[in-house]
């Protein structure tokens, strides 16, 4: 079974789909990720390395919802997912822009080493 990440990897693709997931979030509605099943699947298939990247943002279960209304196990599991995919592109998102800059430096570097 592929990792988190290469499951994510493969998965998102679309420089666009990236971007509005990192900036807007999955509540809007990202395919793969909407149904119960779909996140119920996802979670268990991979429940580990979300446990994992959640411990490592420092984010617990009880973190993703309003503790003063009632939340299924269900519910917390999809707010675990949708956590994980919106750090993904996110992360994904700052690594291309971080090249970017990087390339635009170094772009602006050779142009001004070969006008001297």
């Amino acid at each position: 079974m592929p990792s988190l990440i290469e499951t994510l990897e493969t998965r998102f693709t679309d420089w666009d789909e990236i971007k509005d997931v990192a900036r807007y979030g999955c509540i809007g509605g990202v395919s793969g990720f909407i149904y119960s099943s779909e996140l119920h699947e996802f979670y268990e298939e991979h429940e580990e390395e979300i446990e994992h990247t959640l411990k490592i943002l420092d984010i617990k279960l009880h973190d993703l919802v309003d503790t003063s209304e009632f939340y299924s196990m269900q519910e917390l599991k999809e707010k675990a997912v949708w956590v994980v995919v919106e750090d993904f592109c996110t992360n994904r998102l700052m690594e291309a822009e971080a090249e970017h800059n990087y390339f635009m430096e170094e772009t602006m570097k050779e142009s001004v080493l070969a006008s001297v």
